[in-house]
């Protein structure tokens, strides 16, 4: 069992232990990073999906655990186009916007993008 692990860190754990399914390729930058560090981690994203499009969802350390589930809570933005920078950063602060709007956020909470299928 994964002791306080968010939802990113969880299924990166899981991607090379279970053969029953196929974790979706994803990157995922903690929130204090994207504050500082916006235009670099768009790169990343730019670089790492190439044109697929995206879903950009929260991985909040409160979200999923063993003592609260929080599903709904916070927002995700689907469609976004990984080629288009300004569409990136947009979702990106939509979704940390939602933490700030449920509690402060933590130095625990993370950003999780996936390729949308």
């Amino acid at each position: 069992m994964i002791k306080s692990a968010s939802k990113a860190q969880t299924l990166t754990h899981l991607k090379s232990k279970v053969s029953l399914f196929k974790v979706p390729e994803l990157l995922f930058f903690k929130t204090a990073f994207l504050s500082d560090s916006t235009t670099e981690a768009i790169g990343q994203i730019r670089d790492t999906f190439r044109g697929r499009p995206l879903v950009i969802r929260s991985s909040a350390a409160d979200e999923d655990g063993v003592q609260n589930a929080c599903a709904g809570e916070y927002d995700s933005v689907f469609n976004v186009s990984s080629t288009d920078s300004e569409a990136i950063r947009a979702a990106i602060v939509t979704v940390i916007a939602s933490y700030e709007r449920m509690v402060s956020m933590k130095t625990l909470d993370f950003i999780l993008l996936r390729h949308q299928r």
